[in-house]
């Protein structure tokens, strides 16, 4: 069975296989849930059936029956499929998406890796490793200006940004701008720092009007405590005065 640059895309390896013209590959290698060949294959061993081991685990979420046979069965009850049907599907030749050259499908990754691709904007080719470096010197890529941090709005490709430089208002400007901007926010640095002593102040000033509160109120109740006491004792004097008036009056009679 010829298969003509069949394309596969695993949930597992996240990769889309180009099949080269002129494979090979036998009807029972092909699985019978996606209709791709084989990738990660297992066997259900009671139909004998193999199928992408990903295909029958998105399966499974919907059903509990094998696909062909129908059986109630489970991830766990598959087998795994004999080395060299491995082999056999791990040598077919795929293109590379890339290069376009033909690799075996087992090495496809690898290659991939070091495989050089274009830039999507300059359309230099680079290797895939490089890419963030690339990035930071791509002439083609859209920069902002050496002096939008003082508000320049220019943006531009990177290529053009030195001409850009050498006409641009704001960066003439930019040395004095930003030592304005440096200074003002050392300046906000310092009253903030001026207003969280102020906040602290009068917080200690709070705590000691309390205090100073509570002591009042305490001595407004030790002085209520005093007169009472006082009145009581003014009382009782009074009560022993009477008492001896009257003693006095009563021996003056008995005479």
């Amino acid at each position: 069975m010829l298969r003509d640059k069949v394309k596969h895309d695993t949930s597992k390896s996240k990769v889309v296989y180009d099949y080269v013209e002129g494979n090979y590959i036998k009807e029972d290698y092909i699985c019978s849930v996606c209709r791709e060949p084989l990738h990660d294959p297992v066997v259900e061993p009671k139909c004998g059936i193999m199928f992408c081991r990903s295909c029958l685990s998105t399966w499974f979420k919907r059903s509990s029956e094998c696909p062909q046979c129908r059986t109630r069965t489970t991830m766990k009850n598959l087998h795994e499929v004999p080395r060299f049907i491995k082999n056999e599907l791990d040598s077919l030749k795929v293109l590379c998406p890339n290069c376009s050259k033909p690799h075996e499908r087992s090495n496809l990754a690898s290659h991939i890796q070091d495989c050089p691709i274009p830039c999507e904007l300059c359309q230099m080719q680079i290797n895939p490793k490089d890419k963030k470096t690339h990035e930071s010197i791509c002439p083609k890529r859209i920069v902002p200006c050496p002096a939008a941090d003082v508000q320049c709005p220019w943006t531009g490709e990177r290529q053009r940004l030195e001409t850009h430089a050498t006409s641009c208002f704001y960066v003439g400007l930019r040395p004095t701008l930003s030592h304005l901007h440096n200074k003002i926010e050392q300046q906000d640095k310092e009253m903030s720092k001026q207003i969280e002593i102020i906040k602290l102040i009068f917080r200690e000033l709070s705590e000691q009007r309390e205090v100073l509160n509570n002591q009042q109120k305490m001595i407004e109740k030790q002085k209520k405590e005093i007169a009472k006491k006082l009145d009581c004792q003014t009382d009782s004097d009074e009560s022993d005065s009477s008492s001896e008036e009257e003693r006095s009056r009563s021996r003056r009679r008995r005479k």
